[in-house]
């Protein structure tokens, strides 16, 4: 009898046992069953009404040969492949050590699904600025930018949009009801636009945007500088309002959502942690373990 290394016997019937036990309800009858067989493996059959809701409404004749020959190669394959794998693992140690596999799964399963129901009905998720400006007093140094960010007033506009004179002066105004003129009129002629102003991006996502007439070593960009290109369909507009270059600490807005996400991981561990040894407390306490020597 062909015989396999002992490791990839048991992985191997793992993964089938699996699988046995996701089609086992649906594809496999008993004998006695009325429908019509369309297909046989050693004692298993395959029925007309297994494979009718895998045909889509409205397949060509065709399609439908193509994907029923399709489902029955596979199944039978998977029939073989079983009973090779029977036949091959009748070794108890095998079999036993597949068991202890299949269970530890079932237990890390249950455990997970609980720990993620905890974390559903018991996290904290409101992290306030505080928290997140204490963070990031305390880790500054490591919060270094590896690339250019910048914020910007920036707009993409069809040569043949009105009143371009206006946009560009708009563009560059500090005044509250320029910027209001601004936003209504790129809503009405723009391409593209970018006028959330505390808003930091990466230099190299604006650059993506803009025509090829600026620099592309970033030089002649600088804080409230106004630039302008064009290519042969449009106007590119683009205001600098703040620029930091890579290697200085990132300021605390650009990494906001980033050390948010840390602050609610390391809550996580600590909820998880806390249940785990309050679990272990209460089985010391109510003699639900034993250690024996």
């Amino acid at each position: 009898m062909e015989k396999f290394n002992m490791g990839h016997i048991t992985s191997v019937l793992l993964v089938l046992a699996l699988a046995g036990i996701l089609h086992a309800c649906s594809f496999f009858h008993d004998e006695s069953t009325s429908s019509k067989r369309v297909a046989r493996a050693f004692d298993k059959y395959l029925y007309k009404e297994d494979i009718v809701d895998l045909i889509p409404m409205g397949t060509s004749a065709k399609d439908s040969a193509i994907l029923v020959n399709r489902y029955l190669e596979s199944w039978i394959k998977q029939q073989l492949v079983l009973n090779k794998a029977k036949l091959n693992l009748s070794e108890q140690e095998a079999i036993k050590h597949m068991e202890k596999q299949l269970e530890d799964y079932r237990s890390s399963l249950i455990i997970y699904a609980y720990k993620k129901e905890l974390i559903k009905q018991k996290l904290d998720t409101a992290v306030s600025d505080m928290k997140i400006n204490e963070y990031y007093n305390d880790n500054v140094d490591n919060l270094i930018l590896k690339d250019d960010i910048i914020r910007v007033r920036y707009v993409k506009i069809p040569k043949a949009a009105p009143d371009l004179d206006s946009a560009k002066k708009w563009c560059a105004s500090e005044l509250d009801e320029d910027i209001t003129a601004l936003e209504e009129y790129c809503h009405q002629y723009a391409k593209s636009y970018l006028l959330t102003e505390k808003e930091w991006i990466l230099f190299e996502n604006l650059k993506l945007e803009l025509g090829s007439g600026f620099d592309s070593n970033n030089q002649e960009f600088e804080p409230n500088m106004m630039l302008e290109s064009e290519d042969s369909m449009h106007v590119y507009l683009v205001y600098v309002l703040d620029l930091i270059r890579k290697e200085n600490p990132a300021p605390v807005e650009y990494e906001r959502e980033k050390i948010r996400d840390i602050i609610l991981n390391r809550r996580r561990s600590e909820l998880i942690l806390k249940m785990e040894a309050s679990t272990y407390q209460e089985g010391i306490s109510k003699n639900y373990f034993e250690l024996y020597k």
